[in-house]
């Protein structure tokens, strides 16, 4: 395999409420209008309809011809703290249970939104190979000998979020064709794999699987991913 392709559905939902009704659909591309007038909320959540646990989502909140100081916004589930200029963060607590997000300006409540709430996916596994995040394929031995351990990230051009590796396992081969799997219990790779991939020869491949790691949720898991690594 030369690397992991990560595939997400999703939908972008946006949510108008209080103040007259408008006379034009409002397209989530942006691209109908509608005039703007005193009284309408909009909430977005910069990622998608999605909140994630114990992490900290971006979300806009406007209000045309209001001023951004005069917006407030409270939180159930969870907590809400303002950025400034319409921005905020929102960090639910528990994965499951949807979080109600309150608006008000000046005093007078505007509306309400209910948002989904869900656990980080999974990271990838990768290592660092000079500038790169090199996550399977062929690689030269220098630059394996280079490499000082695991890493994972969630990097699907919509989310760029660093998870902790807290272990994996390299998995070797030997001439009769029999696993020989190394353990690492950090990031890190052990003196037992360093000294194997000193023995590695060319278009010898080796595994690392069994990876766990720690994202800001702070929950933990094992990855079903893993990475084949050539050696060139």
């Amino acid at each position: 395999l030369s690397g992991n392709v990560l595939r997400r559905n999703f939908s972008q939902d946006y949510w108008v409420t209080g103040g007259p009704k408008p006379e034009r659909y409002i397209s989530p591309d942006g691209m109908q209008q509608v005039p703007a007038f005193e009284g309408v909320a909009t909430i977005a959540a910069d990622l998608m309809n999605v909140l994630y646990a114990g992490f900290d989502n971006p979300i806009t909140i406007s209000i045309p011809n209001t001023g951004q100081n005069d917006v407030q916004a409270s939180m159930s589930g969870g907590s809400l703290v303002s950025r400034g200029g319409g921005k905020f963060i929102a960090r639910p607590t528990s994965v499951g249970n949807p979080v109600t997000i309150s608006v008000s300006a000046k005093g007078r409540k505007i509306g309400e939104y209910k948002f989904r709430v869900r656990k980080l996916p999974d990271p990838t596994p990768y290592m660092i190979v000079g500038d790169n995040r090199f996550r399977g394929g062929g690689l030269a031995k220098a630059s394996l000998m280079n490499a000082s351990g695991i890493k994972a990230a969630i990097d699907d051009g919509l989310l760029d979020i660093e998870f902790r590796v807290t272990g994996f396992e390299a998995v070797f081969f030997d001439n009769m064709g029999n696993a020989v799997p190394m353990v690492s219990n950090g990031t890190q790779f052990s003196e037992r794999q360093k000294d194997a991939f000193r023995k590695l020869s060319r278009n010898r491949r080796f595994y690392i699987s069994r990876v766990t790691a720690v994202g800001p949720d702070g929950i933990s898991r094992q990855l079903n991913a893993s990475m084949e690594v050539i050696i060139k």
